[in-house]
């Protein structure tokens, strides 16, 4: 599994996820974090927008330890 440290503005949180997850999936893990709609999350992994919510997190690059920014539309 992948412990992804997840930043926005100046909070940070830990999510657990799996690379066959999706980035819409991750989405909805930190609307439950920071309290921000899945819609109106914009993420960023290695400083590329992921924009694709049904592309895995494993395609999109995403790592063990990766570091996830999350900024609101």
């Amino acid at each position: 599994s992948l412990n992804l440290s997840v930043r926005f503005r100046n909070a940070r949180s830990r999510v657990s996820m799996k690379e066959t997850n999706t980035i819409g999936e991750l989405k909805e893990e930190i609307a439950k974090s920071f309290n921000i709609p899945a819609e109106q999350q914009r993420i960023i992994v290695d400083w590329k927008e992921k924009k694709d919510d049904q592309q895995l997190l494993s395609e999109a690059g995403v790592v063990k330890k990766s570091k996830v920014i999350v900024l609101q539309k």
